[in-house]
């Protein structure tokens, strides 16, 4: 049913591999990665269902996949038991009746956990097989592409692609074929491609989170050469939205010294950072300093 030679992906696979160690080395300060975690588990789809995923992953002994731990996993999403409403159509394919579903899930798993499947098959490869299997089949109750969400975040986990450090296969994977029939070599294909765009994605993320771990770490020092103000507002533009939030006022808020600061002090300070390289002028700059002449 899927590829016998993955040369095509080679490429695929290899980014996949390169995102992952680039993003999990990524030293990001305690603050942001648990920002950055709820965002993740809460983009990738229900975060207490994904929770179970990474648990279960956690404690796996091996890439098999028991019919009891698919079980757990489709609870989660919100299974109660297999599948007795009709179904809906995967890639023009009608879903089976509800009567087949018992020896179906039987050969989905053992599709899924065969020797080739297992040795053969890249753990993504094998993520998105067995997402295109549930798909196929639909054999819980739950909504299928919950249950293949929260599968597929199983199985990528135990690989290291953890679904509350990274974004996952964006979109619903319910997409028609071109074909008359399922196919699931271009569904893979298309979904390993959209997993390395979610992936560049994080890498962006994951650097702003990174930069502002290495400011965060270097305002303080002596050599930095920073006022209290200087500090302050870099820490405030460090923060995700920070310079959106910006105004006169708290740059005001921030001045330690006695007597208010003025236009011309913040425009100094503003100075100092720019030509250092640490900010470059643009939009916040001329909003500060309309801000600054509408306060007088």
């Amino acid at each position: 049913m899927f590829h016998r030679d993955f040369a095509d992906l080679r490429e695929t696979l290899f980014a996949l591999r390169l995102l992952r160690e680039e993003i999990l080395d990524a030293p990001v300060i305690p603050p942001d990665r648990a920002r950055l975690r709820q965002q993740f588990l809460a983009g990738n789809g229900d975060p207490a269902a994904l929770r179970v995923a990474l648990d279960e992953a956690a404690t796996a002994t091996g890439p098999e996949i028991d019919r009891a731990q698919l079980d757990r996993l489709a609870r989660a999403a919100g299974a109660h038991g297999l599948r007795r409403s009709p179904g809906v159509p995967f890639q023009r394919a009608a879903a089976p009746g509800p009567g087949d579903l018992e020896h179906l899930l039987g050969e989905l798993i053992e599709t899924i956990n065969s020797g080739r499947a297992v040795e053969g098959w890249p753990p993504p490869v094998r993520a998105q097989a067995l997402v295109f299997l549930l798909r196929l089949v639909q054999p819980y109750e739950a909504d299928p592409d919950r249950v293949a969400r929260v599968v597929e975040a199983y199985v990528l986990a135990t690989d290291g692609f953890r679904a509350d450090c990274m974004w996952l296969c964006r979109g619903a994977p319910s997409r028609e074929p071109s074909t008359a029939r399922p196919d699931p070599d271009a569904f893979l294909r298309e979904r390993l491609h959209g997993f390395v765009e979610a992936l560049g994605e994080t890498r962006q993320l994951v650097r702003g989170a990174t930069a502002r771990s290495v400011l965060l770490s270097w305002v303080d020092r002596k050599e930095a050469r920073l006022n209290v103000r200087q500090k302050r507002l870099l820490e405030h533009l460090a923060e995700p939205g920070g310079a959106d939030r910006l105004t006169f006022q708290q740059y005001v808020n921030w001045h330690a010294g006695r007597g208010a600061p003025s236009l011309r002090s913040l425009q100094r300070d503003w100075k100092g950072l720019r030509d250092r390289g640490l900010i470059t002028s643009g939009e916040v700059e001329c909003s500060l300093v309309l801000a600054g002449l509408a306060l007088g």
